[in-house]
């Protein structure tokens, strides 16, 4: 295509805009540059600053589920959160549709707007891609939390699971998964310390790809100049 890629960046964080816009300028002056859209999804997460660096960034961009209150996820009820998710499909499906993507690229693909994107992409045959957007652990998520302390505790996680199957079987909110294994075609990782800890967490290795992060270009450059002067 002579007018070069089309490129839906989905984005939740002011690290991830800064990540690709990296990417982006990088590509300023080549033959087929990428055609970016932004998708934030500030609405969805307590990341105002996310829609303050699309503006400072300068790239096209849309506010997804603009009417909603900051947060949704963690200010309302379970059911309010499976009506955002649903509404985000909905409205993520219309984006896709009018902006035609060749790829679709996200930092994070374990939030369920994020793993909505990724499911709605296979269905509509767009690649995808995961950028590594920041440092990874060797834990697991399981490590972090804590195990019921009574009975009516192991009840609400079981209703928890249950629903959660239920929703996944409507097609409505996917399962939840560790970093890297959400579905994307291929991952970028920051280095071979984070390959492999995405190989351990189950990401297939075959579609782990070494990049480096492209936020930090800027600086070996500018090192590598005063080295070399």
């Amino acid at each position: 295509d002579d007018m070069g890629t089309k490129a839906l960046f989905i984005v939740s964080t002011p690290t991830q805009v800064a990540t690709f816009d990296a990417v982006l300028r990088s590509e300023i002056g080549s033959q087929t540059p990428l055609q970016p859209l932004f998708v934030s999804l500030e609405r969805f997460y307590s990341q105002r600053g996310t829609h303050n660096k699309l503006i400072e960034a300068r790239w096209p961009f849309v506010v997804l589920c603009e009417d909603y209150d900051y947060n949704i996820f963690f200010l309302h009820s379970s059911w309010k959160r499976v009506w955002a998710v649903l509404h985000a499909r909905i409205a993520l499906a219309k984006i896709i549709d009018d902006f035609r993507p060749d790829v679709i690229v996200l930092g994070n693909d374990i939030g369920p707007v994020e793993k909505v994107s990724i499911d709605v992409a296979s269905q509509h045959s767009i690649a995808t891609l995961l950028v590594q957007d920041g440092i990874l652990s060797n834990k697991s998520n399981e490590d972090y939390g804590s195990m019921p302390s009574s009975p009516s505790g192991y009840l609400r996680r079981g209703c928890k699971t249950l629903s959660r199957l239920f929703l996944n079987c409507l097609g409505i909110l996917p399962m939840p998964t560790k970093y890297g294994g959400g579905g994307c075609n291929l991952i970028a990782a920051m280095g071979p310390y984070s390959r492999d800890i995405l190989i351990e967490k189950g990401a297939p290795s075959g579609r782990i790809i070494v990049t480096g992060q492209p936020r930090f270009d800027s600086l070996a450059r500018a090192v590598q100049t005063r080295c070399i002067n």
